[in-house]
């Protein structure tokens, strides 16, 4: 095998984990801010608005049922919560302005910093006051136990 081919392979093969190592340090970083950080796993995805945020903001809402609470309190193991749509964003579909669907797939644990952001809140997109979001989830990450246990001793 030729030196650069091996040099290609061995960065391609380690630069998901840089990247997701990248991801974790950065979302650690936001953690601190946040009070309230939550495990949950996806439970359901509400319907889309079909609009990428932009000059108005856009939300996608989910239902999730809460595991953990890593940080702060809720009053309800059963949250709904509301996620900014932008185009080009991690948590969204490469193509259609809609939450992504390998990310935010039913059964799915993930890692959610919670805000009570009155303007993602207010782009309910569910005439139902049941359906209604409680919480914007501002930043997600699939859960990793090693993840969380860093999260509980930035609480303490």
């Amino acid at each position: 095998m030729k030196p650069k081919l091996i040099v290609f392979l061995a960065i391609s093969l380690l630069l998901p984990l840089s990247v997701y190592s990248q991801r974790e340090e950065n979302f650690l970083k936001y953690a601190k801010d946040y009070k309230i950080i939550v495990v949950a796993k996806v439970v359901k995805r509400y319907q889309s608005p079909l609009a990428w945020s932009g000059i108005m903001l856009f939300s996608q809402n989910v239902k999730y049922q809460v595991i953990t609470i890593l940080k702060g309190e809720l009053k309800s193991d059963e949250i709904i919560a509301g996620h900014y749509l932008y185009y080009r964003h991690y948590m969204s579909d490469e193509q259609i302005p809609q939450l992504s669907l390998n990310l935010f797939k039913v059964g799915n644990k993930l890692i959610l910093l919670l805000s009570n952001n009155v303007s993602c809140l207010g782009t309910i997109n569910s005439k139902k006051p049941k359906d209604r979001p409680l919480y914007c989830a501002e930043a997600v990450i699939p859960y990793s136990e090693s993840l969380a246990e860093k999260i509980k001793t930035l609480s303490k």
